[in-house]
């Protein structure tokens, strides 16, 4: 879910993106795949809206969602979307029982390689999950679910600062039945 400077409202559904403005709904599929649950969505500040899949990630700009051609995020199961106060597009996910984000670069459309949260405490189980929050001014924050540690955890990055410079993680809940696969 995700609200776009005119007001409009992006929702993912089971099947794509909706779009409803005022009391019209528009449903949007991607252009060449066969519809699937849209995971996260962020309407960016440059009027693109950016779509996690079961799948990786999708853009939605003309009227058009199409799949975005990144081998690297292509299996990945997008959890959660922003845009901080750069500019940048980032996304979190879990994979191979580690917390895992990536961000755009120099502009929208071109991304660099997911890494590893840099912090202890990212490793999490097969049905862990991992979310990322705006919040600051000027910081961005990831939390995720661990149930072989039974925690929740939570760690921060500056804005614009080298991929590196995350805070140790605090933990956010702990204890048996803390951390299950919601955020």
């Amino acid at each position: 879910l995700s609200a776009d400077r005119s007001g409009v409202l992006w929702v993912g559904t089971s099947v794509g993106l909706a779009r409803v403005s005022g009391s019209t709904v528009a449903m949007f599929l991607p252009d060449a795949s066969p519809a699937r649950p849209v995971t996260a969505v962020a309407a960016t500040s440059t009027g693109v809206v950016w779509v996690g899949t079961d799948k990786g990630l999708a853009r939605f700009q003309n009227g058009h969602l199409a799949d975005v051609d990144l081998p690297s995020l292509a299996s990945a199961t997008i959890t959660a979307l922003l845009e901080d106060s750069t500019g940048a597009v980032w996304v979190a996910f879990t994979a191979g029982n580690r917390v895992w984000v990536a961000h755009t670069l120099d502009h929208d459309a071109h991304w660099g390689a997911p890494y590893e949260m840099p912090v202890a405490n990212a490793s999490v189980g097969s049905e862990d999950i991992a979310s990322i929050l705006a919040f600051g001014p000027g910081r961005i924050g990831v939390i995720w679910s661990s149930q072989p540690r039974n925690s929740v955890f939570f760690s921060t990055h500056q804005d614009g600062a080298s991929d590196d410079a995350w805070t140790a993680p605090e933990i956010v809940l702990d204890g048996i039945g803390s951390s299950d696969d919601r955020l």
